[in-house]
């Protein structure tokens, strides 16, 4: 794979003297394995990552590995991480124990320390998890205070007759995504800068090795679109990966992400040369398998078919059964008796729901089927959507039940407002279709605990209606250093009494436009009581606003039971597929000049669920008086995403005064919209044509970005940016007459400040939605005040900037 480099020359070099040794004396020692290591020489190499103690695909895991192997005199399995930690119950309520077994059982010789390892923090990594592994635990880039490694850099193991050198790095994110407490004193230095520092150090030690490959802990934010093809991705971090590690990696392997690709990238510096870059996706439900063979330059290269990743899912059970391999039989008896050990206090039914709660599935895993997002693969089990970029039923719900946990009897403390989940804590999906015994519909203890795993007591923050805004900020990412993590965008699980819009192409922490609690604008002097995991509430998951709130206290419940209890309470749950964030944004001010005149066009988004259930949007309306105006919700030509481009080409009819203006989605799923009015002065006559039968619209002209107005220094580069372009021809047009004065571009203003407490009845009920709650929003050449903001009277437009 990599060309000629100092280490195949010193190979060549040491396989030349000890053939000439042989030659002169015969009756010498034979070189070593991997001297002797010959051009067409092969090694096989499995791997899995993120595995996260998910017994149930044990034996399926067992299988496909012992027979993948079972023919190949040279193997080796390893892991990218996360091995335990975020677990299933069966592992989690033996503290992981089952799943190290199990791995050592499959004979696992090295892995990559993901984040998950450190969850009980640095003492329980070094102490009762290495002491349990069989394997190393490898992370370069961990440094201790005195400024020595807290983990071994890397370790070479044995693949039959060939030496693999590992070197493994984890995510340099680690103290935003676990306790501060479990690391103190750790530093989490750059991955690719400390494994290169690594392979040099390995290098320089004269340690004897025939392949190299780098196992990082962190990877691409999507996964590839087709085997053998690279993860369209601009994530900074993977490209550093991808591009920056050591020639001398044979191969790199990824994790974190919960992504899959497996193709070959160019090795830098190295004209034609290219290696292997991997991710399997996550619980097992993949293996990767890598056969390179060493040419007769020295270098390992991947074999035409050797970069794959074998479907678990398809490990033929009764052949494993019948071969009856050692190691399968170790393994699998390992991940059942665990499995049976919890059946007891696994299978006790906490509550029933209706249909499918899930989280967000992404296009590459779903698609519209007759209407309504569907799964275009197999459901049920451990298979998950896991889009943590957009908001879903599941990860609202969890959100709910922490509000209502505070509003319990069983409370003494103070009852929160706002309840906050974070998407990368929803681990599982509740499935409609029973998983055992307990029927369609039951949920078990077991299932429940699946969703949120990490046993977290619920913490609840006092926030100021400002803090609360930067929070929603918070979702477009910036880590403890102001980059960019690999997941750029995190969308956060809120409670059902919270409603905003965005922006996401105008500058950062500036893209929060207006937000309501209870149906009231956000009071950004008020105080409101939030509540989310404490790991969320110590800043986790990179929400820095949390930390600079104030009584932070320990409610003493954990995420699970709030979660259990609250399934318990709401028997026959169905999902809402309200979104709490909508984004709006301004593509044309509309102009008027006697007859003259332009169209107001703007542009809706994210009004769609990716939870699997969720109704196809086919429009969005905006109503103003009596005109109403309406435009198909499809995908943009340029960008792909849905949204719809609705166009006012009659605003100017609309009588002087205020008005209330209301966005509609159909079919109509239960979001609203932060309620706003428009306020329209008059000018002189009006056109002749206004309140007769609407004539084709004008053609509207390209929209012009204005100017930014920001209150604070703006980022050049939104993270999420949605470039869209006006359509050619105008898509919506008047359904109802208006009459009145001719007015100037209206101007926005926002309702009375304020807002109250959230009730633990809410008004939105637990069942599918089915008529919309969408309150009125601002229409036209806007100038958009944030909700609430009382005294202040800094105006912030709506649209680009």
């Amino acid at each position: 794979m990599t060309a000629f480099s100092a280490r195949s020359a010193a190979r060549s070099t040491m396989a030349g003297l000890a053939l000439a040794a042989l030659a002169l004396a015969p009756g010498a020692l034979a070189p070593s394995a991997a001297d002797a290591a010959q051009t067409g020489d092969q090694v096989t190499l499995y791997d899995i990552n993120d595995f996260h103690g998910h017994l149930s695909q044990g034996r399926a895991l067992a299988c496909t590995l012992t027979q993948a192997r079972a023919d190949v005199p040279n193997s080796t399995l390893i892991s990218s991480g996360d091995n335990i930690g975020g677990s299933e119950f069966a592992s989690f309520l033996q503290q992981d124990n089952p799943t190290i077994d199990f791995l050592n059982a499959l004979g696992l010789t090295a892995s990559a320390a993901g984040n998950h390892e450190f969850d009980q923090g640095y003492d329980d990594l070094v102490g009762r998890v290495a002491d349990r592994a069989d394997f190393d635990y490898l992370a370069a880039n961990v440094y201790t205070a005195d400024g020595s490694r807290a983990l071994d850099a890397y370790s070479i193991v044995e693949a039959g007759d060939v030496k693999v050198a590992v070197v493994g790095a984890v995510t340099a994110s680690t103290p935003s995504l676990v306790s501060p407490a479990g690391i103190e004193g750790l530093e989490f230095r750059d991955p690719v800068d400390s494994v290169n520092t690594a392979i040099d150090e390995l290098d320089a030690s004269g340690a004897d090795y025939d392949v190299l490959v780098v196992t990082y802990h962190e990877g691409a934010d999507v996964s590839a679109s087709a085997p053998g093809e690279a993860p369209e991705t601009d994530s900074a971090v993977f490209r550093k990966i991808v591009e920056e590690t050591s020639p001398e990696a044979d191969a790199i392997y990824t994790a974190h992400t919960h992504k899959t690709y497996a193709y070959e990238a160019p090795v830098p510096g190295q004209d034609g040369e290219v290696r292997p870059i991997i991710q399997t996706g996550n619980y097992g439900v993949a293996l990767s398998q890598l056969t390179l063979e060493l040419g007769a330059d020295g270098d390992w290269d991947a074999t035409a078919e050797g970069n794959q990743l074998l479907d678990v899912g398809a490990a033929p059970l009764e052949q494993c059964d019948a071969d009856a391999d050692p190691a399968y039989l170790e393994a699998s008896g390992i991940a059942d008796q665990a499995i049976e050990d919890a059946a007891g206090p696994a299978a006790e039914p906490v509550g029933e729901i209706a249909a499918d709660l899930t989280t967000a599935w992404d296009p590459s895993v779903a698609a519209y089927q007759d209407g309504v997002w569907t799964a275009t693969g197999p459901t049920g089990g451990s298979t998950k959507g896991d889009d943590r970029g957009s908001e879903s039923s599941l990860s609202n719900m969890i959100a709910d039940s922490m509000v209502w946990a505070t509003h319990q009897d069983s409370y003494s403390g103070t009852a929160a407002t706002i309840g906050v989940m974070n998407p990368g804590g929803v681990r599982a999906e509740l499935w409609y279709a029973a998983d055992g015994e307990e029927g369609d519909g039951v949920v078990t203890f077991a299932e429940a605990n699946g969703v949120v795993p990490f046993a977290n007591n619920l913490s609840t923050v006092d926030l100021t209606g400002a803090q609360v805004k930067e929070l929603l900020e918070d979702q477009w990412q910036r880590d403890e250093d102001g980059e960019i993590p690999s997941r750029p965008f995190l969308a956060l699980g809120l409670s059902d009494n919270v409603d905003y819009v965005y922006d996401s192409t105008l500058p950062e922490r500036e893209r929060i436009l207006s937000i309501t609690v209870d149906g009231e604008p956000l009071d950004l002097e008020a105080t409101y009581t939030v509540v989310a995991a404490s790991f969320l509430t110590e800043g986790g998951d990179n929400f820095w606003t949390f930390q600079e709130g104030t009584n932070r206290t320990d409610t003493g419940i954990l995420d699970r039971d709030a979660f259990a209890e609250y399934l318990t309470a709401h028997e026959g749950i169905e999902p809402s597929f309200a979104q709490r964030g909508t984004e709006v944004q301004e593509l044309q001010r509309g102009t008027q000049d006697g007859e003259e005149s332009t169209p107001i066009i703007w542009r809706f988004s994210q009004f769609e669920s990716r939870s699997l259930g969720a109704p196809q949007i086919q429009s969005v309306q905006v109503t103003v008086g009596d005109q109403t105006y309406e435009a198909p919700y499809e995908a943009d030509a340029s960008t792909g995403e849905l949204a719809a481009v609705v166009e006012l080409d009659e605003w100017f009819c609309l009588p002087a005064g205020t008005h209330e203006a209301t966005v509609t989605a159909l079919p109509e799923t239960g979001t609203r919209v932060p309620a706003l009015t428009l306020e329209v002065e008059s000018t002189g006559d009006a056109p002749a044509d206004c309140g007769t039968e609407p004539t084709e619209p004008t053609e509207p002209t390209d929209p012009e970005p204005t100017e930014p107005e920001p209150t604070q220094p703006a980022d050049p580069e939104p993270t999420q940016p949605s470039d869209p372009e006006p359509s050619e021809e105008p898509s919506a047009q008047p359904t109802d007459d208006a009459t009145g004065d001719p007015t100037t571009a209206p101007v926005v203003t926002p309702v009375d400040p304020g807002a109250g407490d959230i009730d633990a009845g809410s008004d939105r009920d637990d069942l599918a939605r089915t008529g919309a709650e969408i309150a009125p929003f601002a229409i036209g050449a806007a100038v958009l005040l944030l909700a609430g903001i009382g005294a202040l009277t800094a105006r912030r437009r709506l649209g680009r900037r």
